[in-house]
């Protein structure tokens, strides 16, 4: 039986999603997606991990809490990212 390492899937899932926002300023339909549909979705989602993680580190159990916190943020600062490189890319094109 193969025995899957949490450490390597929370990285390969974290990894997946700032690949993901660095896709997503790129392709004009999932920006009209993001900010028409998910705009209210991701802003109660971040504001519910914020929640459990400042419950969780009341009850001392932090550790999960850490990662499920930064997911949302991680997909936000890749997209921040990205879009700076759609400037630069932009730029060069131009």
């Amino acid at each position: 039986m193969i025995q899957i390492d949490e450490k390597r899937t929370k990285t390969g899932f974290a990894i997946t999603i700032f690949i993901f926002g660095l896709i997503v300023p790129f392709n004009e339909t999932l920006i009209v997606v993001e900010v028409f549909y998910l705009l209210i979705p991701l802003s109660i989602l971040f504001l519910a991990s914020l929640i459990y993680l400042v419950t969780a580190l009341f009850l001392k159990d932090s550790k999960p809490a850490f990662f499920i916190a930064c997911l949302i943020p991680l997909f936000i600062a890749s997209q921040v990212i990205s879009i700076f490189a759609v400037t630069k890319i932009q730029r060069a094109r131009g």
